[in-house]
């Protein structure tokens, strides 16, 4: 009966750790969140809306996640971005250059050219973003 209980045992055991090795990465998502953005040149003093895909995977599925990306150059020549998305639902705002202000096209919500929530239902401003230059090359951390 010992025998018969560690064997039953060990191979429980080895059962439960082979399939933590095996299905371990199903439920982790993974996302590369450095991104290029293309020449730095091509930013200047006004928001330009870049597009960018990041690599991502759930699992062993891999993908792209596509975003957009509010860039422009400071007044200290440095690179200012901030995310697309709104903070109230998700929705993709627009950058209104007439009127200096970024707006959300389906709940109202407004934002300054820093992205300050300056009305409708956003609760928080828009995420500033993280930017490197590297040589001629411009860059983006996502997450």
């Amino acid at each position: 009966r010992l025998s018969i209980g560690l064997a039953a045992f060990w191979s429980l055991l080895g059962g439960v750790l082979g399939g933590v090795a095996v299905l371990g990465p199903v439920g982790r998502a993974t996302a590369t969140r450095r991104v290029s953005m293309g020449d730095v040149s091509q930013f200047g003093p006004e928001y330009q809306a870049v597009r960018v895909s990041v690599p991502s995977s759930h699992g062993w599925r891999a993908h792209e996640i596509t975003s957009t990306v509010f860039v422009r150059t400071g007044e200290d020549g440095a690179l200012q971005a901030l995310s697309g998305n709104g903070t109230h639902l998700g929705c993709t705002v627009r950058w209104m250059a007439d009127e200096g202000e970024f707006h959300c096209p389906c709940h109202g919500g407004k934002f300054g050219a820093d992205g300050t929530q300056i009305a409708g239902p956003p609760p928080d401003p828009l995420v500033s973003l993280t930017t490197e230059v590297n040589g001629a090359e411009a860059f983006v951390e996502l997450g």
